[in-house]
């Protein structure tokens, strides 16, 4: 018998899927940022050595992909292969058991959200699409900063 509270707006499975889904296309922005970075001879471009140059000095665009792609994507990860773990916070949560981690509770008892009628799967597509375009900064920056594209279409 599952002891879990009846949430109306959270379908783990639903969750999960989606997750599973941002996980997925992480790892292929991440796959894409590697190959570029692998693949591409970066010596008469805009980025010698694969360093952007400006004012505050030269910035490796390998740092900008661990930080922007891989980081977010590690995380993300982790999530889907803990799911359980994240899932039982959300329950916990709606029990009144939760108690997270550095925050005061006079603080979290005042600001938490009501589990029954919070919209936790509509929040949760939301996130993961916004993580998923997260991952997406480094090649945003490297396209910007590398190449003439921008500039040929007049930014």
């Amino acid at each position: 018998m599952d002891d879990r509270p009846e949430l109306p707006n959270y379908d783990p499975d639903f969750c999960l899927t989606v997750a599973k889904w941002g996980a997925i296309s992480c790892v292929g922005w991440l796959t894409i940022a590697l190959l570029i970075l692998i693949l591409v001879d970066p010596t008469d471009g805009k980025c010698p050595g694969w360093f952007i140059h400006d004012k505050n000095g030269p910035t490796s665009v390998w740092v900008l992909v661990g930080l922007f792609t891989a980081a977010p994507t590690i995380w993300i990860c982790y999530v889907v292969l803990r799911w359980e773990r994240f899932s039982q916070q959300i329950y916990d949560s709606a029990a009144g058991t939760y108690k997270p981690f550095m925050t005061p509770k006079f603080l979290y008892d005042r600001y938490k959200p009501d589990p029954v009628t919070f919209p936790f799967n509509r929040v949760f597509v939301v996130t993961v699409v916004g993580w998923s375009l997260f991952c997406t900064g480094s090649l945003w920056l490297m396209f910007y900063n590398c190449t003439n594209l921008f500039d040929y279409l007049g930014y």
